[in-house]
């Protein structure tokens, strides 16, 4: 991506499980609730949304037929120096929808960010990317290799993710077979 770029220093854009593609500021507005012109540097996901919705309105959760699958960020509305407990985020994107580059990270792929880590699994060419987000924000050091252990953690994370959600995933055209998980790939390296 270049210096140009309005995700710079983040790699990639849309479309990209790159930073670039996923990160994006959140601004929230509440005249006589929210203390004006603060930051926040807690990470919410758009999954957050619908739960710290219902908070806000006083909705019990045992109303609701949905699965809610973020956790509310009322109380860091308020609280901005409180942080969200810690937790895995997932993202999946099982189709190719602008075509295939390594470069960009455009693809179908699966994405897992445990606490500075970000792991990015390719499905079209079964490989990863592993990344240390506090210390490589423009992801440009692949950790992967060299970090087998943390690699593999989080492959195995995210495979149970995929799983347990039932997610879709990607067939091989030639073969017609489905693209297998993270762990699987994993477990069969040497």
């Amino acid at each position: 991506m270049s210096k140009n770029s309005a995700n710079h220093p983040l790699a990639s854009g849309k479309g990209s499980l790159k930073e670039g593609g996923i990160r994006i500021p959140f601004l929230v507005s509440w005249k006589g609730k929210i203390i004006r012109n603060q930051t926040n540097n807690n990470i919410v996901s758009i999954e957050d949304i619908f739960p710290s919705l219902l908070e806000i309105c006083n909705i019990e959760k045992e109303n609701i037929i949905q699965t809610i699958d973020g956790k509310s960020f009322v109380n860091q509305l308020f609280t901005p120096t409180k942080n969200i407990p810690e937790r895995n985020l997932y993202w999946h994107l099982p189709n190719n929808w602008f075509g295939y580059n390594r470069t960009l990270g455009l693809g179908a792929s699966s994405a897992i960010r445990k606490g500075n880590y970000k792991l990015i699994y390719y499905h079209d060419s079964q490989d990863f990317e592993l990344y240390n987000i506090t210390t490589d924000i423009s992801e440009k050091h692949n950790i992967a290799t060299e970090n087998q252990t943390k690699t593999e953690e989080l492959a195995h994370d995210l495979a149970n993710y995929l799983r347990e959600a039932k997610a879709q995933m990607p067939t091989v055209q030639i073969t017609g077979k489905q693209v297998p998980y993270p762990d699987e790939v994993i477990n069969k390296k040497p």
